[in-house]
């Protein structure tokens, strides 16, 4: 009878499916405002809002898995290693990063001319 080997406990591996669940809703919830909201400063607010939700949730996950795998952070994506191979997929904290700094550049800039 083949026995699965599992690398991740399931005691771990629930929880973290959760996180992933409530962050793909929040993303998903995410491009629709994205989509459909005015990016006035109130609009801004509010996506970046939900952004860092998601990074948070996002990274907590990361940290959670590197428990039991290797992460290696590269630009825009990170690599999973364990002894049966590696994957890699986007990184979907630094895309947010980079989503709001585009999001606010105007008020960056401006503050950044300012002096502070």
């Amino acid at each position: 009878m083949f026995k699965p080997y599992y690398i991740v406990p399931t005691s771990v591996v629930d929880p973290i499916y959760l996180l992933e669940q409530v962050a793909c809703i929040l993303l998903i919830i995410l491009i629709g405002l994205l989509a459909f909201l005015d990016l006035n400063k109130r609009g801004k607010t509010i996506i970046t809002a939900i952004s860092l939700a998601i990074i948070v949730i996002h990274y907590i996950i990361l940290y959670k898995v590197s428990l039991f795998e290797k992460i290696t952070m590269l630009p825009l994506i990170f690599l999973e290693r364990n002894s049966h191979g590696e994957a890699f997929a986007i990184d979907y904290g630094q895309l947010l990063i980079l989503t709001n700094i585009v999001l606010w550049r105007k008020e960056i800039i401006a503050r950044l001319h300012k002096g502070g």
